[in-house]
Order: C-alpha cells, then structure tokens, then sequence
C-alpha cells in the first residue's frame, strides 16, 4: 500500500500536477477549514471523483451524491 501513496512538499510544474491529478483514482479530503475547494473542483473538472467533509464550504458547493 505504501506505494500508491504520495507526498509532495515542493511546488508541481502544471504538466507534472496534471499528470499526477489524472493518475490519481480519488481525491480525498480531510480538511476542516476549506475555504474555495480548488483541488476538489480541478479533480471534478477532470471527471475523477472526490470524497469531502461536509463542513465550510463544501456543503455548499457539493452534493451528497
């Protein structure tokens, strides 16, 4: 398992982001203090699913589907 777990500590050139966004099967987050959800909605616009808390403005932006 630890394999298919990544950390990244530096910033991602967008061609190296986009490449590990696609690659990726869900995005989970586990914040508790999200205020816009970038990373939430750049996985939704590459049609990949996410899991989300439902608190700050999650709830608002996303629907328990």
């Amino acid at each position: 398992m630890e394999n298919n777990i990544l950390f990244w500590f530096d910033k991602l050139e967008f061609d190296k982001l986009n490449k590990l966004y696609n690659s990726a099967d869900l995005y989970i987050s586990t914040t508790s203090g999200e205020g816009w959800g970038l990373t939430a909605l750049e996985f939704l616009s590459i049609n990949k699913p996410i899991l989300v808390s439902s608190n700050t403005t999650y709830k608002e932006y996303f629907s328990n589907n």
